[in-house]
């Protein structure tokens, strides 16, 4: 899981918080970057109705998952439409449907649907989180707050890393560091290595200034035969962040189609005009 979801520099941009306008502009876009990276059938002949549904939902479903592989947002949320679509009563569907909606850059449609949708399910765990996580992408903290009470309450959710993540996540955006690297501490603890917790736990370092500690945590990481292409570019966020355009080069240029690599490259350059 992202810290929020993966961002290009223009979304990036888009979300300065309150806290960060009292910085200087090129502290202000660095706590920018941070503050954001943190959070795909055919008919067989002689098919039963009921089984041939079940077929297109499963290959709709497939080609959804792929799509978010991809970080291709916009196609992920049109499949996910889809399946819910077919079945507005699927839980699971409203919570990654709200996920893409999300990444996807539309965070207040994702709290509409996931609202709407715990008003009609049972299944208010598996939404809770996704609309704290929603409500935290729409900088709206307070009602993520709320949100997070509450879901405190569910004994569904009792033992659950994600709970204390995205804990984490609503206090390092407070500037609460030290509490939320406590939140990341309890998670851990229920899931230990888990790389999502790890990331989060390192753009937390780097958001309370300990950005070597950030840069160290995350490059343990990378080094793993399991990180991942988000995990690879937040290093090269904090890379950026320090100066060491090599490094961040080479970690951007890694993954990214090569102009939207040398945009965020340019992005990192004016951290030290």
């Amino acid at each position: 899981m992202p810290f929020l979801r993966p961002m290009t520099p223009a979304r990036w941009n888009a979300q300065v918080s309150d806290r960060a306008t009292a910085l200087s502009s090129t502290r202000t876009l660095a706590v920018a970057f941070l503050i954001a990276a943190h959070l795909a059938g055919c008919e067989t002949p002689g098919m039963a109705e009921k089984d041939y549904d079940a077929r297109v939902s499963e290959v709709v479903l497939a080609a959804a998952v792929e799509a978010e592989r991809q970080y291709d947002y916009e196609n992920a949320v049109r499949h996910f439409e889809t399946l819910y679509e077919r079945d507005r009563t699927n839980a699971k569907v409203v919570r990654d449907l709200a996920r893409n909606l999300r990444y996807a850059g539309v965070p207040k449609q994702a709290i509409k649907l996931l609202q709407r949708a715990m008003r009609k399910s049972d299944s208010r765990p598996v939404l809770l989180l996704e609309l704290a996580k929603a409500q935290l992408a729409a900088s709206e903290l307070a009602d993520a707050e709320a949100t997070l009470t509450v879901a405190g309450k569910e004994r569904a959710l009792e033992g659950e890393w994600q709970y204390h993540l995205v804990w984490g996540i609503y206090l390092d955006r407070k500037g609460r560091f030290s509490e939320a690297q406590s939140a990341y501490g309890r998670a851990l603890e229920i899931s230990p290595e888990r790389v999502a917790i790890l990331n989060n736990l390192a753009l937390s370092y780097a958001m309370s200034g300990e950005i070597d500690k950030g840069v160290d945590l995350l490059r343990k990481i990378v080094e793993d035969e399991n990180s991942t292409k988000l995990t690879r570019q937040n290093l090269a966020l904090l890379y950026g962040i320090k100066g060491k355009m090599n490094e961040a080069g080479t970690l951007t240029r890694r993954d990214l189609p090569k102009s939207l690599a040398e945009r965020n490259l340019g992005v990192f350059r004016q951290f030290h005009e």
